[in-house]
């Protein structure tokens, strides 16, 4: 579909999404899926985050963890032996943190590390999603999403690895008691709900049993919640349903949602959340954000309710009369009767959208209180009574982020987002290090930003961002502050009539009315209607900034977007590219930008066959202007560069180096290094630059170089998220530590 839109208003998105663990992230020269092979190459020595290193003359200088954020995914509430409320909390960062929490004061009880290794000997990022408390057991079950599950003793603060897990590199979702003595976990992108009994002699050294699978399309295992002898759990992605599944014996009933109410077909990727109140079961659906109401007695949906943002579902304790309470995308916290099915009542509370949330009644007496979390921490607290809301700022400690993307500003600073960041990106100004310079001490700024960056690029004096979810362009900077002031500049607007804009969409919207820049306009929604969700890479060429998109859970074919740098107009083109998903691009001839494609999809989707594709089009018209298949058999195209003495275009795949002419893109060259078959994840750190007569990039978590005479290629060392100065320095992240090597 090729469509020009007019740009909304500035999205303020709210928190509706976390961290996913192998989303796609790229560059200018981005990233795919495919390993680099090893061919013919030297292999520089692994090397660790805070080791000093030279390779033929090359030196490694850490310089430090950029990003420092508290980022709490999820919280359990609960009490602990002596009768007092208190919560468990996962600051994810590298090292994670396991905070137990007074929930009247915010105090910090106990504070365990989720230190967490690469393979490499660095350290990644921590996290944990699945949290649960068993309070008549004094148990808490902390999941991991690299695998790893734990249980802390709530009165003595005693830290028990569980041991046993069915399988290896489990990403655990969701948590929750069992109302037995154990605990129920579901998986993110494994598809299996697991059940974990405790023993009485060592809690670590208990039974697991697994269930499932939950049919074709259903590899994510999202929500869960669990009744008696019974757990539901809610799926995803292709084919997405609720399920019901005995513990005692492992039968499974699947349960299907309704139809929708104006009988087009509804958006629904998964059941994300799931709750249980008296005879009413609860399924909140994605991206739908509508949750479906059902009475477990009679085996029928009764009901729906709009506006539903993930992660609050719960009802509370003892009550006689089934009630549910739930966050609306308004951020406010609202109550739902479905015994009435009125209207829900929006209550007084401001609540976060993220998962997590209990009763406790504070003191010796009192009345309920409903409570949850922010993503930094701070707790919230609800007074049924009173309907009077209260904040309690804890005292959990994050740490320092997961490097997702790096890229260049205005004046050559760098820029860094990471996993799960909401508010902030990193900067830091490449500069000589003195003597007396410190490993791991440099000097690091922030922006403000939003979203987890997913790929950056610079627009004149203009830094722009593209984030997940829900693939949204942000300006960061509209002039640079950073430069000296004799640097800076004004706007340049001569895109809007010089053979740019209206070339692009002509003088006026197709409704009529004028394109008149919106200085006010700081971000758009990329894409919107195409189901688009990460801006993988972004170009500025032409006059405009260039945004190749990968689409949302369980869709296939990307996107490539025009938009006007004044954040007013867009035109997207996806039919033109079959499907494929732009993963790279460079500029072109002309008016026509160069885009590396492959057949992937969204995550959980079933991927089509096919090649990595080279493709050059009119950003104007989206027409293909020529189209070749670089390396037959390499399924993605994951980075490009032109060569700048020549004109010609490099490109890399997971297990060959190429060389096209820009203009009608003739394969000139092609080395193949060796055949690995690659997976459909995305991953981050696919770049590739021009070096004069050679080519530095990186990928699958190695720096190396190609000779561009002899096609041969020689590894320098580990690292990701490359970006190489016109100085030759080149400076790439290992987990959360960024460095510097000197060529």
């Amino acid at each position: 579909m090729t469509d020009t839109h007019a740009a909304p208003h500035v999205s303020r998105r709210t928190l509706l999404g976390m961290t996913l663990a192998g989303a796609v992230s790229a560059g200018t020269a981005c990233g795919a899926t495919d390993p680099v092979g090893e061919g013919s190459v030297t292999e520089a020595p692994p090397r660790g985050p805070g080791a000093d290193a030279s390779v033929d003359g090359h030196e490694e200088i850490r310089l430090g963890a950029p990003l420092r954020e508290v980022i709490v995914p999820v919280a359990a509430w609960g009490r602990s032996p002596d009768g007092s409320n208190l919560t468990v909390m996962v600051a994810g960062g590298s090292p994670g943190r396991i905070s137990i929490i007074a929930a009247e004061t915010g105090a910090v009880l106990k504070e365990i590390e989720l230190p967490a290794t690469d393979g490499m000997g660095t350290e990644d990022s921590a996290s944990a999603w699945a949290v649960a408390i068993d309070s008549a057991r004094s148990l808490a079950f902390v999941g991991t999403t690299d695998g790893r599950s734990f249980l802390v003793d709530t009165g003595s603060f005693e830290v028990f690895t569980v041991e046993g897990a069915p399988a290896e590199d489990l990403f655990f979702e969701r948590a929750v008691p069992d109302g037995a003595g154990g605990f129920l976990a579901t998986t993110y992108g494994e598809g299996r709900l697991l059940h974990y009994s405790p023993s009485s002699s060592d809690p670590g050294k208990g039974r697991w049993r697994e269930y499932g699978p939950f049919g074709d399309g259903n590899d994510y295992t999202i929500a869960l919640a669990s009744v008696g002898n019974y757990a539901y759990v809610g799926t995803g992605t292709r084919d997405p349903a609720v399920f019901r599944v005995r513990l005692a014996d492992g039968q499974i009933q699947r349960i299907d949602l309704p139809g929708p109410e104006d009988g087009r077909e509804a958006d629904r990727s998964f059941v994300y959340d799931l709750a249980v109140s008296g005879d009413y079961l609860f399924a909140r659906v994605d991206p739908e954000n509508r949750i479906y109401v059902r009475a477990l007695s009679a085996a029928t949906w009764i009901d729906s309710i709009d506006g539903a943002a993930p992660g609050l579902a719960v009802a509370p304790p003892g009550s006689s009369r089934a009630a549910l309470f739930y966050a609306g995308t308004d951020q406010r916290l609202y109550e739902y009767d479905p015994t009435t099915r009125q209207q829900p009542v929006r209550r007084s509370m401001e609540v976060s959208a993220l998962r997590g949330a209990g009763w406790m009644r504070p003191g010796a007496a009192g009345s309920d209180h409903l409570v949850t979390t922010t993503v930094t921490g701070t707790l919230l607290l609800w007074d049924r009574a009173s309907d009077e809301s209260t904040r309690i700022r804890s005292e959990v400690r994050g740490g320092s982020r997961l490097i997702r993307s790096l890229g260049l500003g205005p004046s050559g600073e760098l820029v860094a987002g990471a996993f799960g960041t909401t508010y902030s990106v990193a900067t830091y100004r490449p500069k000589p290090l003195p003597a007396s310079f410190v490993e791991g001490d440099a000097d690091f700024g922030t922006l403000p930003s939003q979203g987890q960056i997913e790929a950056f690029c610079t627009h004149g004096y203009d830094l722009f961002a593209g984030s997940y979810p829900g693939a949204s362009l942000r300006r960061l900077l509209r002039t640079n502050p950073l430069a000296p002031p004799a640097e800076q500049r004004p706007i340049d607007r001569s895109h809007l009539t010089e053979g740019g804009l209206a070339s692009l969409v002509g003088d006026r919207h197709p409704d009529g009315r004028t394109a008149v820049p919106d200085d006010d306009a700081e971000e758009i929604d990329l894409a919107p209607g195409e189901q688009q969700d990460r801006p993988v890479a972004l170009l500025s060429h032409a006059g405009f900034v260039i945004v190749g998109t990968a689409p949302d859970y369980g869709r296939i074919g990307g996107a490539l977007t025009v938009v006007d740098p004044e954040l007013t107009w867009q035109r997207t083109y996806r039919d033109t590219l079959d499907d494929h998903t732009p993963l790279c691009l460079a500029p072109g001839v002309g008016h026509s930008v160069i885009v590396g494609t492959g057949p992937g999809a969204g995550l959980g989707a079933n991927v089509p066959s096919g090649h990595g594709r080279v493709v050059a089009m009119d950003v104007r018209s989206g027409e293909i202007l020529a189209s070749v298949t670089p390396v037959p058999g390499e399924r993605n195209v994951s980075a490009l560069a032109v060569d700048e003495a020549d004109g010609t275009l490099w490109g890399i795949t997971g297990s060959a180096v190429f060389q096209l002419r820009r203009d009608g893109l003739e394969v000139l060259r092609s080395e193949v290094y060796e055949q690995r078959s690659d997976s459909e994840r995305y991953v981050t750190g696919r770049a590739l630059y021009d070096a004069h007569e050679k080519l530095i990039g990186c990928a699958r978590g190695r720096l190396f170089e190609i000779d561009k005479r002899t096609l041969t290629r020689r590894v320098l060392g580990h690292g990701t998220n490359l970006v190489r100065l016109e100085s030759g320095e080149i400076y790439y992240s290992r987990g959360s530590q960024l460095f510097r090597q000197v060529h």
